[in-house]
């Protein structure tokens, strides 16, 4: 026969069971779903040339590094992360952009705008160093030095701040405005080189 105390146990343990029976026993949380990115489509691409805004003069001087001789060329400052348009000594607009990490700085020095394309798909980096990419109609490039260019961009938009793998990053409007503004003269081929009867632009890179 059991003694009292072994008896309370028992008691206990079935009306434990029997309510937890009653509720359909304990609920378990489900595990979460793997979280799948998804690709972000790039923007179609249009021809309709961006509005020239007036520019702040207060923004910005002219330096005076200004090129002799050039009507127009382009101020790249890597410090302040900004484009400046310039056209008769006259700044006509500026641009907030996004240049080299410091892993792929972005080029410094004098050149001119040698080749143009309204869009094309740009790849590189190395999957296992996990720095690959692959981005589909990166529109309005133009570049300045071998693969160095200045471009749409709308895979981000923390502009102001490097981002890239060398390249300068620009909104699509802003490298828009800047692809029909400078030269060489774009007349809706799928690549226009630069030429002595249609010269590039002037690029100056610097800190």
């Amino acid at each position: 026969m059991l003694n009292s105390s072994v008896a309370r146990i028992l008691i206990f343990v079935w009306l434990t069971v029997a309510l937890v029976t009653s509720l359909g026993g304990p609920v378990l949380a489900e595990e979460p779903d793997a979280v799948v990115p998804v690709a972000q489509a790039a923007p179609p691409l249009t021809l309709t040339k961006a509005r020239l805004d007036p520019l702040e003069q207060s923004v910005v001087y002219v330096p005076d590094y200004a090129p002799e001789g050039e009507a127009k060329w382009i101020d790249v400052d890597l410090s302040e992360q900004r484009v400046v348009a310039y056209e008769n000594g006259t700044p006509v607009r500026a641009f907030t952009i996004s240049s080299g990490l410091p892993r792929w700085p972005t080029v410094k020095g004098s050149f001119r705008i040698w080749a143009k394309t309204a869009a094309q798909t740009m790849s590189g980096g190395d999957r296992a160093a996990g720095d690959y990419y692959y981005l589909p109609n990166v529109q309005w490039v133009s570049y300045f030095y071998k693969d160095y260019g200045l471009h749409g961009t709308y895979w981000h938009n923390n502009f102001g701040a490097p981002m890239s793998h060398g390249c300068v990053n620009m909104t699509n409007e802003d490298a828009e405005w800047l692809f029909f503004w400078s030269g060489p003269e774009w007349k809706g081929e799928a690549w226009v080189r630069s030429s002595a009867e249609n010269p590039g632009t002037m690029v100056i890179v610097h800190d």
